[in-house]
């Protein structure tokens, strides 16, 4: 088995929810009838125990001054659990519990967790380190929620140091899934050209075929795409997909930047000031 990660938190999928979706390797389908301003949800089919599964992963805010559970998330909540789709929630709850790391409760998180209690989803933070970060206000509002048939299945859970150029901190796990099969591609630009002439050389020489008839004109044209293609193949074999595909505006640059940007924000946020 192989440990791939979803990685939760990182940038905007919807106007408000500091959440979404990095998917490598993995095929994904928008759930467009659950969309609104404060929900965004994707279906993913990846493969466990050589089987493939759906997930169903979502960002979900919660506002402050609305009722909950929100009539949004009681729809998804139930659309998954009638479906037996597994659910990941990434969740700005805006509501305070001990049950997700925060050190007191209101009355909006024993709201919240009354309705988890009749649900099939399960908390999955852990600790207690602030995932927002606002000057000396630091609490723990965002919350991950999975079903239960998930649980054993995540790893690594956590609030990430780096900065995010928001006042939510990033959330990262990861989600176990059977390792990815091999990539092979071919590379034209590393074609040896001369093993290319060499092959087609073989492979047609003087060609002198005979050409009376559409179906000659057809057998023969046959014969000289088979050669040049088979003498490509030889030229240009292929080679095993390694690493990650580099972006093409990251540069060196942007590097130094993102570490001074780290520096600051650890500076920052040890301060604890304004």
């Amino acid at each position: 088995m192989n440990t791939k990660g979803i990685n939760l938190f990182r940038g905007c999928l919807t106007d408000h929810p500091r959440t979404c979706v990095l998917i490598k390797g993995l095929s994904a389908l928008d759930l467009p009838q659950f969309g609104t301003k404060d929900v965004t949800a994707v279906r993913i089919d990846y493969k466990k125990a050589d089987r493939m599964q759906a997930l169903v992963v979502a960002s979900v805010y919660l506002p402050i001054d609305t009722a909950l559970p929100t009539k949004e998330l009681e729809q998804l909540v139930t659309h998954c659990e009638s479906k037996n789709l597994p659910l990941v929630i990434a969740c700005d709850s805006n509501s305070h519990h001990t049950a997700w790391g925060s050190s007191e409760c209101n009355a909006r998180g024993i709201r919240l967790l009354e309705y988890l209690a009749t649900t099939g989803l399960e908390i999955a933070n852990i600790g207690a380190e602030p995932t927002f970060v606002a000057g000396n206000k630091r609490t723990v509002i965002d919350i991950t929620l999975a079903s239960g048939s998930l649980m054993q299945d995540m790893h690594a859970w956590e609030v990430s140091k780096e900065d995010t150029m928001s006042d939510h901190r990033r959330i990262n796990f990861l989600l176990e899934q059977d390792k990815p099969a091999s990539r092979y591609c071919r590379n034209p630009r590393r074609t040896n050209w001369e093993v290319f002439d060499k092959e087609l050389s073989q492979s047609i020489g003087l060609w002198i075929g005979r050409v009376k008839s559409p179906a000659d004109i057809e057998r023969e044209s046959t014969r000289v795409n088979s050669a040049l293609i088979n003498a490509y193949e030889k030229a240009c074999p292929l080679r095993k997909v390694r690493g990650r595909h580099r972006v093409p505006w990251w540069n060196n640059e942007l590097k130094k930047l993102k570490i001074k940007a780290n520096r600051a924000f650890r500076i920052a946020y040890k301060s604890g000031s304004e």
